[in-house]
């Protein structure tokens, strides 16, 4: 008996002094939740000197910011012979509030009835605090570059509808200046200077109709669709217009059904300005054989739509900037340098991704990715 209680008391002493030493405060209370023992630990966290606790309830921290029903089921939990976990908000000595993760163990006797209860809390304040000073620099971060990303979109637009409306502007002046100099007009003359009008008039309707593109409530939308379904409309749609520019349309289109979740309007779209961004390429070019491949494959867990076309190719210094709203490497007024962006903007819409190979001098492939539905 001499042995075994002497085993026992070195054992409890050593787990006092683990205790003693440990960087968390730990707290032990009786059944009724009468503190019985605390640590150093416990002192710096709290404030509270050893006999200023000893006898008192953990209802000396208290913040009043969980309510009853939260003590109630930690009390259920523990009184029931469970661990409890979790986070709490306690009130200081001082009066300043702190965050813990703590853990509540009960501890039986040998008959298996609960005599003990021993806590474990760790001070994650200044953790915490950090996560939020992150989210809230990540987020003041988020709206810069949302800020920055609207004022080169609203650059874009002022630079492209301004042609338009100057043109207008001179074509108006110019008729009512000649009117108020009595010169007389011919007709003809007229009805062609008011045609350009109506040409730059649906210049203007074209850009603000590709910019509701970026801004799409639809494209949220998503149901279960086959991709190649989607690309064979998109197909029915600019095919003609392909083949009227001396292009070979090759497709290879998956053999059994492709599904993904997707906006059904927004897949063709993706598929129309990809066949038309290769189109514009290969019309920079002069080649005996201009070929564009539309091809969908299954690959691991999702689905690959590639346009590829045997066009100039993409400067690799250019980088990602393809994508951006009005960026465009070709010349001509119908080229707004929006087809990419609303691409990129309707692919993540539908949860897919997009990027592009190309070696700058013997064409370009473009591989859209989606998850499988």
């Amino acid at each position: 008996i001499a042995i075994v209680s002497s085993e026992t008391r070195q054992r409890l002493s050593l787990l006092r002094a683990g205790f003693h030493a440990a960087a968390n405060a730990v707290m032990v209370t009786d059944v009724q939740g009468t503190i019985q023992w605390i640590n150093p630990a416990f002192t710096r966290l709290t404030g509270y000197e050893p006999e200023e606790v000893m006898g008192q309830t953990p209802r000396l921290l208290k913040s009043g910011r969980q309510d009853r029903d939260f003590y109630r089921q930690l009390w259920e939990t523990i009184m029931a012979g469970n661990v409890w976990q979790g986070e709490l908000i306690n009130r200081r000595k001082d009066d300043s509030f702190y965050t813990v993760e703590a853990t509540i163990t009960p501890v039986k006797n040998e008959l298996g009835e609960i005599v003990h209860f021993i806590s474990i809390k760790q001070d994650i304040t200044e953790k915490l605090k950090a996560l939020e000073e992150s989210i809230t620099a990540k987020e003041v971060r988020d709206r810069a570059e949302k800020l920055i990303s609207l004022g080169t979109l609203a650059a874009g637009i002022t630079h492209e509808i301004n042609q338009p409306l100057n043109s207008i502007k001179l074509i108006s002046s110019g008729i009512v200046y000649a009117h108020k100099q009595g010169r007389q007009r011919d007709i003809d003359e007229i009805i062609a200077n008011v045609e350009e009008v109506s040409r730059q008039a649906d210049r203007i309707t074209g850009i603000i109709s590709h910019l509701r593109s970026f801004f799409r409530k639809d494209a949220k939308r998503t149901e279960k669709i086959d991709i190649n379904v989607a690309a064979a409309q998109a197909i029915s749609v600019v095919g003609k217009r392909l083949a009227a520019h001396g292009i070979i349309l090759e497709t290879q289109l998956g053999e059994e059904p492709l599904p993904i979740l997707a906006n059904m309007t927004s897949l063709e779209e993706i598929v129309i300005n990809l066949l038309v961004n290769a189109m514009q390429a290969l019309d920079t070019i002069a080649a005996k054989e201009k070929r564009i491949v539309l091809r969908t494959v299954r690959q691991d867990e999702g689905v690959v739509l590639s346009v590829s076309d045997n066009g100039p190719g993409i400067d690799a210094a250019i980088g990602d900037k393809i994508f951006e709203p009005f960026y465009s490497t070709k010349g001509g007024e119908e080229n707004l340098g929006l087809g990419l962006a609303i691409v990129h903007s309707l692919v993540t819409a539908c949860n897919g991704s997009i990027h592009y190979e190309s070696d700058g001098k013997t064409g370009a492939v473009f591989l859209v990715m989606f998850p499988t539905a």
